[in-house]
C-alpha cells in the first residue's frame, strides 16, 4: 500500500507523460486549480470574503468559453459582445 513519501505514483505519470505527451491533468482542471488557490489568495487579502475562482478566471484573462457557468448557473458568453 501507498504511504507517506510514496511517489511511485507520481514517478509514473511523469514517465508516461514524457513517453506519450499526454498531460496526466486536463488543461481544465489545471484552470480550476489556478482558480481555485488565487481566489484563496485573494479571499485572504480581503478579510476572508467570498472570492469566486470564476471571476479570478475572468480577470486573468481566460476566454469566456472556458469560464465555468456563473454561480447562479448562467452559462458562459460565448463570442462577440
Amino acid at each position: 500500500a501507498a504511504g507517506a513519501g510514496d511517489y511511485r505514483g507520481l514517478v509514473a505519470a511523469i514517465v508516461a507523460f514524457f513517453r506519450d505527451a499526454r498531460p496526466p491533468v486536463s488543461a481544465g482542471e489545471t484552470l480550476e486549480i489556478y482558480a481555485f488557490l488565487e481566489a484563496a489568495r485573494v479571499s485572504r487579502l480581503r478579510g476572508g470574503g467570498r472570492v469566486a475562482p470564476r471571476e479570478m478566471l475572468a480577470e486573468a484573462g481566460c476566454p469566456d468559453a472556458w469560464l465555468p457557468p456563473a454561480a447562479d448557473g448562467t452559462p458562459p458568453a460565448v463570442g462577440g459582445p
